[in-house]
């Protein structure tokens, strides 16, 4: 398959990601996330969006070396960082209230792992296979979407079930002060 094609099958599946994600925050906003956890939902759309916005740019027919930079660093800066916070805070806190050991998390947690390798692996194509980066790059993307989803629709709604508003704010104070650091 020759570069063209392969910019075109890339910028298909971000089409159609896209989609599905504008499909995602119709039900995400109404459905699932629980009032009291409204800050993480809306930490979750801001992240999309910015991820959006330098996924589109890394992986455009016109991509530039730098555009290729921008993405890796959010990922680095940014995204990684986010789901340490979560690995740190929000998922021993709905492993707890579950009584599942570590069992319910495994998958997000395995999710996070994924991220990370894939970042190095995109790292290591900027420079070397741009095809092999948009096509990565496209496939961490709607790892990262599902990876949202299954939150919003698994981890916000159990901890909304099984903790009082209190315990909820003070979890939300502790991810902050976490992120912080």
């Amino acid at each position: 398959m020759n570069h063209v094609s392969i910019s075109t099958a890339s910028l298909m599946l971000l089409g159609c990601l896209t989609l599905a994600r504008q499909a995602a925050a119709l039900r995400v906003s109404s459905d699932t996330i629980p009032p009291a956890l409204a800050p993480l939902g809306n930490e979750h759309r801001s992240l999309r969006a910015s991820f959006d916005g330098v996924l589109q740019r890394a992986t455009a027919p016109a991509a530039s070396r730098a555009d290729r930079l921008v993405l890796v660093t959010f990922l680095r800066n940014t995204l990684i960082p986010y789901a340490q916070s979560e690995e740190l805070v929000l998922y021993p806190v709905l492993d707890s209230v579950l009584g599942t050991q570590g069992q319910a998390t495994a998958p997000l947690v395995r999710d996070h792992r994924a991220v990370a390798n894939m970042t190095l692996e995109l790292a290591s194509l900027v420079d070397t296979d741009v095809p092999a980066f948009q096509r990565d790059a496209v496939r961490l993307a709607a790892l990262v979407e599902q990876h949202f989803s299954n939150e919003e629709d698994f981890v916000l709604p159990n901890l909304a079930r099984r903790m009082n508003g209190r315990a909820l704010h003070a979890l939300l104070a502790r991810l902050a002060a976490q992120r912080v650091q």
